[in-house]
């Protein structure tokens, strides 16, 4: 995927191998740990693995041998239709305390740029402070919408019952036997399909599917009708009271899911992130407490 390791070592800027991966994960944590501890192997496990193929997605400058800075430049394919866009996802930008002041992120983030261009790559994104970010291009684009919903809005809004039941899908083979809508592995299957149904949809292969829904420690869940059919799922933090993702076979069963969701669940409310081209946005905006 990514050409021509030599490119990377121009000023000094190295790539990472998996040789680098305990120097990387203890540079990264201990930057981004000056106020609160941080585990980037448990929050990104899909982009953070032991393998040169992962790590050299990471462009570095080091002194004396150990890491003064870091740059991730993650390939990602972005599917809009009929159409598979390239795109380059700049993360994990971070600078030792004592470097910081001396131009090593801009000489690290100018080097991903020049890299994406020369590699074709169509577009990129990261997520971070605006004007930080400016200099080198990027500006703030797109629309999401978060809603927020509670027992309330479901109490005064439907008189029946959602019918929908929720079973953690795990990394191991015993999570998904629980179920009864599908063989061994069969959840986490069906779950990338109703995900790759979508028209704007990140490629996610089967093999690394949950280590996506995982990011920012966050658990998958499939929904189940109780006619035993799977019928959606969705990813939630811990606590069960944000839902970055949910995708389901109707917009019907998706509101029946973030329903039971509230119910089920135990919890007084929930937040929701949405594309505005959801198909459960609308039917969200009618009953929902606030967007």
């Amino acid at each position: 995927e990514w050409e021509g390791r030599e490119i990377a070592m121009i000023d000094g800027i190295v790539r990472l191998s998996g040789e680098d991966f305990e120097a990387a994960m203890d540079f990264l944590n201990s930057v981004f740990g000056e106020h609160a501890p941080h585990d980037f192997e448990g929050l990104l496990p899909s982009i953070y693995r032991r393998t040169d193929e992962h790590m050299a997605c990471n462009y570095a400058v080091r002194r004396d041998g150990a890491i003064k800075a870091v740059v991730g430049m993650f390939p990602i394919n972005w599917q809009v239709a009929e159409v598979t866009l390239r795109v380059a996802g700049i993360g994990g930008v971070s600078t030792h305390p004592e470097c910081r002041g001396q131009g090593l992120m801009q000489r690290l983030i100018k080097h991903c740029v020049t890299a994406m261009t020369q590699q074709g790559y169509h577009l990129s994104w990261l997520g971070g402070q605006r004007q930080r970010y400016l200099y080198f291009g990027y500006e703030k684009c797109g629309t999401s919408l978060y809603f927020t919903m509670n027992r309330s809005n479901i109490r005064h809004g439907f008189d029946d019952e959602p019918g929908v039941r929720f079973l953690r899908i795990g990394e191991e083979e015993e999570a998904w036997t629980k179920s009864t809508s599908a063989e061994r592995g069969g959840l986490l299957r069906r779950a990338k399909e109703l995900h790759d149904d979508q028209a704007m949809h990140c490629e996610r292969p089967l093999k690394d599917f949950h280590r996506f829904c995982a990011s920012w420690r966050h658990q998958l869940w499939a929904a189940e009708n109780e006619a035993g059919e799977m019928v959606g799922y969705l990813v939630a933090d811990k606590e069960g009271t944000f839902v970055p993702e949910l995708m389901a076979r109707s917009p019907d069963e998706a509101l029946r899911m973030v329903r039971a969701w509230i119910t089920e669940r135990g919890k007084e409310g929930v937040s929701l992130d949405m594309s505005p081209v959801h198909n459960v946005s609308r039917d969200l905006a009618r009953y929902c407490e606030q967007i």
